[in-house]
């Protein structure tokens, strides 16, 4: 008993971390691939963000990637935000974890 109290927050913290949304929970279970990501990024979003995530029309990744989730990354890539256009309906699940994977890792 005196685990559940501790689990359920811990369970619904993630949750929150994560925004609990169906597209950030099935593309968290799909493994990204590094090369094609990177090819998904050069397509889609070097023009704004620069070969080197340091900004150009769009923000500097190198400076937010260190600083956000990856729910909130693939929120971003689904939905846009700001200036960004949303993605969610021209990426599909893989591609979108293959960015994700990219930029995670290049960028933090």
């Amino acid at each position: 008993m005196r685990w559940t109290i501790p689990m359920i927050g811990l369970a619904a913290s993630l949750l929150a971390a994560c925004g609990g949304s169906a597209a950030c929970d099935e593309i968290l279970q799909l493994q990204g691939d590094l090369t094609v990501g990177d090819i998904v990024y050069g397509n889609r979003c070097e023009t704004c963000h620069g070969p080197a995530g340091e900004g150009d029309e769009g923000p500097a990744l190198t400076d937010r990637i260190p600083r956000i989730t990856r729910c909130r990354v693939i929120s971003q890539v689904v939905d846009g935000g700001g200036l960004m256009p949303a993605f969610g309906d021209s990426l599909d699940p893989q591609d979108i974890a293959d960015v994700v994977e990219f930029v995670s890792l290049e960028f933090r």
